[in-house]
C-alpha cells in the first residue's frame, strides 16, 4: 500500500504542503526600500542655500512610491575636497540639522549649503521613524563655486613685538566670500592700516605704525601683505584696524574693516645710544669737565634698555688735533646702570680746540663673562680745552753737558709753569696764578 502524508496526501506531496503552512504561520517580513534621487542639487554657491535644493523619493519592493510611509531622511557629504567638509542647515552640521520627514514618498530638503568651495557628491539616508538607516542614495558630483566678496578678515597678525623692530610675523589680509574662501580672482581695491584710538581700544602711548609708506598695500589674487610694519614705543595692548577701500560699488555685507587683538611692544636690545648731557663744551687742561656726560642706552624704537645694568661705554677721543690723552684711562670707561651711564671726573689733558669724543658700547656675555665691542656708538659735540691754573712746575729742557770743574753746564735746564695738564702757561697767565703758584708749588721748590 502507498503511505500518505499530512492530509492523506502523498508523501511527495506532502513536504512541500508542509512549508507553505509553516510560512503562513510565521510573522510578516519587513518590506524593502529603496531611495532614489528625484531631484539633484545645483546652483551651490560657497555660504548660500543651494540654489535648487535636492529632493530624493522612496519605493517598496514593488517598486511603487511610498506614499504612505513615516520616517526620515537626512544627508551628509560623501565625496568632499578633504573629507571634513560638511553639509549645514541653518547655521548646523551633522543629520541632525539637515533631517525632513518623508511627505507623500518624498523627502524634500530646504536650506541646504556647504561653506568650502569644491566638487562634492552627498549621501542621503532614510531613516525609520527611530532614526535607524534602511536606504541610502548618492547625488551626482557638483560644484560648490566661490561667491562674491563678503568681508575681510586677517589670515595672520603679529602678537607681539620689539620697540623699533619689523615684527616678526607681518600681517596679512584676505578677502573672503560668505562661505570663507579667499577670492583669490580678487585684485581691486587697497587696505590702510593705522593704530586704533577709541574709548573701547585706546591707543596707550599715542604711537603711530611705522613706516607710514608701509601702511598702505594693495590686494593681489585676493590678499595682502604688508611688510615692514612696526611701533617704537613699548607698552600696550595696541589695536590693529585695517580698513579697504577703492571697492567701486562693491560693498562688502559682512564689513570692509577687520581688526586684529592687542599687540605688546617690548623693548628690545640696546641699539642706539643718546648724549643726554655732553661734556662741557669748554673746559681746562688736565681738569675734570665742569659736565660730565650722561647717556641713554635704547633699543631701536628709543626706549630706554632699563634692565641693561652690565654693558659697558668707553669713551675715546676721535678727533684728537694735540694726540693728547685723557687725564686717566680709568676714567674712560663706565658701566651702565639701569640703561644710564655717567662719568665722572672725564677731562682732557691738552690745551685744544674741536676735540671729539666717540663712545663706544661693549655687551656683556655672562657666558663668556667678557664685554664685546658692538656698532653702538654715540658722539660728543666740539670741545674747546684751555690751559688750566699753574699747578706745578715743569721741566721743558733738562740739563746736559755738564764738565766738572765748576764749568757751566753746556745746555742749561730751562722750566716753566704748567697746569694740571702739563699745559705750559704764558706770562700773562702765571701773573694771574701767582696765589695758586705759592700755594701749591713754592713748597715743592723748597724741597
Amino acid at each position: 500500500m502507498r503511505r500518505r502524508g499530512l492530509l492523506g496526501l502523498p508523501s511527495a506531496l506532502a513536504a512541500p504542503l508542509r512549508l507553505l503552512v509553516l510560512l503562513a504561520l510565521l510573522p510578516a517580513t519587513r518590506a524593502i526600500y529603496t531611495l532614489e534621487m528625484f531631484r539633484q542639487p545645483s546652483e551651490a554657491v560657497a555660504g548660500l542655500p543651494f540654489g535648487v535644493q535636492p529632493a530624493v523619493a522612496l519605493y517598496d519592493d514593488d517598486g511603487l512610491l511610498a506614499a504612505s510611509y513615516v520616517g526620515f531622511c537626512s544627508t551628509l557629504g560623501y565625496v568632499t575636497p578633504t573629507g571634513t567638509e560638511q553639509v549645514l542647515r541653518n547655521g548646523t552640521a551633522g543629520q541632525d540639522a539637515t533631517r525632513v520627514q518623508f511627505v507623500d514618498g518624498y523627502a524634500v530638503f530646504d536650506g541646504l549649503y556647504i561653506n568650502v568651495a569644491g566638487l562634492y557628491e552627498l549621501q542621503f539616508v532614510a531613516e525609520d521613524p527611530e532614526l535607524s538607516a534602511f536606504a541610502s542614495a548618492y547625488s551626482d558630483e557638483f560644484t560648490v563655486a566661490i561667491g562674491e566678496a563678503y568681508e575681510i578678515k586677517a589670515t595672520a597678525y603679529p602678537s607681539g613685538g620689539v620697540g623699533g623692530t619689523p615684527f616678526s610675523m607681518q600681517p596679512q589680509i584676505a578677502i573672503y566670500d560668505e562661505g570663507g574662501n579667499v577670492i583669490t580672482s580678487w585684485n581691486t581695491g587697497m587696505l590702510v592700516v593705522s593704530i586704533m584710538d577709541t574709548e573701547e581700544y585706546p591707543n596707550p602711548t599715542g604711537a603711530v605704525l611705522k613706516p607710514e609708506r608701509n601702511t598702505e598695500a594693495y590686494f593681489i589674487f585676493g590678499e595682502v601683505g604688508f611688510s615692514g610694519l612696526y611701533i617704537d614705543e613699548a607698552g600696550g595692548p595696541y589695536y590693529l584696524r585695517f580698513t579697504a577701500m577703492g571697492f567701486g560699488d562693491t560693498i562688502l555685507p559682512g564689513g570692509a574693516t577687520t581688526d586684529i587683538p592687542g599687540i605688546t611692544v617690548y623693548v628690545g636690545s640696546p641699539a642706539v645710544m643718546e648724549v643726554l648731557d655732553h661734556a662741557s663744551s669748554n673746559a681746562l687742561g688736565g681738569s675734570a669737565f665742569p659736565q660730565q656726560p650722561r647717556l641713554r642706552i635704547a633699543d631701536a624704537g628709543g626706549n630706554t634698555v632699563e634692565d641693561d645694568s652690565s654693558s659697558l661705554v668707553v669713551a675715546t677721543l676721535t678727533q684728537n688735533p694735540t694726540l693728547t690723552t685723557f687725564n686717566s684711562f680709568d676714567h674712560s670707561y663706565q658701566l651702565a646702570e639701569f640703561g644710564m651711564v655717567t662719568f665722572t671726573n672725564l677731562g682732557i689733558k691738552s690745551a685744544g680746540k674741536q676735540y671729539e669724543i666717540t663712545y663706544t658700547l661693549f655687551s656683556y656675555s655672562a657666558s663668556s663673562q667678557k664685554h664685546t665691542e658692538t656698532s653702538v656708538k654715540a658722539v660728543s659735540t666740539k670741545i674747546d680745552i684751555a690751559p688750566g691754573p699753574a699747578a706745578r712746575l715743569g721741566v721743558i729742557t733738562f740739563p746736559s753737558e755738564a764738565i766738572a770743574g765748576g764749568s757751566a753746564f753746556g745746555t742749561q735746564p730751562a722750566l716753566a709753569l704748567q697746569d694740571r695738564g702739563g699745559n705750559a702757561l704764558a706770562w700773562a697767565s702765571i701773573a694771574e696764578s701767582t696765589y695758586e703758584v705759592e700755594a701749591d708749588i713754592a713748597p715743592s721748590l723748597g724741597a
